[in-house]
């Protein structure tokens, strides 16, 4: 080997001692960040989507700090359930997704809205079996320059639902209360 092969092949790895791996120097896609929600809740539907602190950290940090206060709110002790009573990756109580596909629906530099679209069977309706399809809607912003989960939307019952108007709504008293809630501002 020659003296200059050496110092090429030395500076060569004293840069790469410096530069991160592909896959980190790489924001994962909007699309790659929701599939493993599906795939997991599909593996052991007894796993609430978000239920961990690895997939709350795909939050925004906003949104994660909304969630903690909500749920520091309804249930002070951390033995019971949270701000959230239902699992928001199926839109239900037990999940059973069967299929899922997800498509990009708007997209640019800071924002990307991506659609979930997921077949779910519950068995004990009245007939046997119950097919439901739904759509949630996962809204997407850059933060520090990875993509970011900032609201998710749903139908629940015919009614629009989102995530940050819920924990919202639970910070200001308005879930679980007589009292009808303002709009926020």
């Amino acid at each position: 080997m020659t003296f200059v092969t050496r110092i090429a092949l030395a500076a060569a790895l004293a840069l790469s001692a410096f530069t991160a791996p592909p896959s980190a120097q790489t924001a994962r896609e909007p699309e790659a960040i929701v599939k493993p929600l599906y795939d997991s809740t599909m593996k052991d539907p007894a796993r609430p989507g978000f239920g961990s602190k690895a997939d709350r950290k795909l939050l925004t940090n906003s949104r994660d700090t909304l969630w903690k206060r909500a749920d520091k709110k309804v249930n002070p002790t951390g033995r019971d359930l949270g701000a959230i009573e239902f699992d928001v990756i199926s839109n239900s109580q037990d999940p059973a997704i069967k299929s899922f596909s997800l498509k990009t629906e708007s997209r640019d530099d800071q924002r990307a809205t991506v659609a979930a679209t997921f077949t779910s069977v519950y068995d004990g309706a009245p007939r046997g079996q119950k097919v439901l399809v739904q759509v949630a809607h996962y809204d997407f912003l850059r933060e520090n320059g990875a993509w970011k989960i900032d609201n998710v939307r749903l139908t629940i019952e015919g009614n629009p639902w989102a995530l940050r108007t819920h924990l919202e709504a639970v910070l200001r008293n308005c879930i679980g209360s007589d009292r009808p809630c303002a709009a926020p501002r």
